[in-house]
């Protein structure tokens, strides 16, 4: 049996579950019979069970009964590294759920991922995903898509909203060499499609590459949408 957030449990509560633990009884509700179960139990919490106690807040016998093995699962903000497989999981699932076909979120959005601090931590991450989803058109999840409390505290540094030099000087030590090279790419392409008002074949003739080079860039950016005319004139 999994008890979540058992910190939040009120101390009537709490001799209940104390009984189960100890005597292995329970009395179901509404019958005026004890009954006998055999359980184990598993009990999560992100607040400060021995700080509690101490207040009388929580109960010291049930606080023993329950920590006889005890796990620390590490906040999200000092496991970065797990933001990513989390995120791809998410977005697996809310595909399937919005019958949406994302793929992935571009490199600002990452950014932005790894600079929060998440104090929400997973359940966070899963809520700003999902809040994504209700917005986002095309493959990829952007800075648009995301909610106001992580975009504000991570200005906006790509290519488009700052000079190039302050980009630059903005990425060096926070971004690699591949990510920052693939925000060139993408305003390179994005521009030269703008500027051809759509035509792919002659923005790849200004870009000096071929025009299934252009189109296999334009899926990888996933900036080729349906809105920009495709036409060869």
């Amino acid at each position: 049996m999994f008890l979540d957030e058992i910190g939040d449990m009120p101390l009537y509560m709490q001799v209940k579950i104390l009984r189960v633990l100890q005597e292995k009884e329970l009395t179901n509700l509404g019958s005026t019979k004890q009954k006998t179960v055999d359980v184990r139990v598993v009990a999560a919490t992100n607040r400060n069970l021995e700080q509690m106690v101490k207040e009388g807040k929580f109960r010291e016998d049930l606080y023993y009964r329950l920590n006889v093995v005890a796990l620390t699962i590490p906040a999200l903000r000092e496991r970065k590294e797990d933001i990513y497989p989390l995120t791809m999981n998410f977005i697996e699932q809310f595909n399937v759920e919005f019958g949406l076909s994302v793929k992935d979120l571009d490199a600002d959005a990452w950014e932005i991922f790894k600079s929060y601090d998440w104090p929400g931590n997973i359940r966070e991450l899963r809520n700003v995903v999902e809040s994504a989803f209700n917005v986002v058109s095309g493959h990829l999840i952007t800075r648009a898509h995301l909610p106001e409390q992580l975009t504000q505290l991570c200005p906006d540094t790509t290519v488009d909203s700052v000079g190039i030099e302050d980009f630059i000087r903005a990425s060096l030590g926070k971004k690699d060499i591949t990510q920052i090279m693939d925000q060139f790419e993408n305003l390179l392409l994005r521009k030269a499609v703008e500027f051809c008002h759509g035509n792919k074949q002659q923005a790849s003739r200004l870009l000096g590459i071929s025009r299934q080079g252009l189109y296999k860039k334009l899926g990888r950016q996933a900036i080729g949408g349906s809105d920009m005319d495709d036409s060869e004139t």
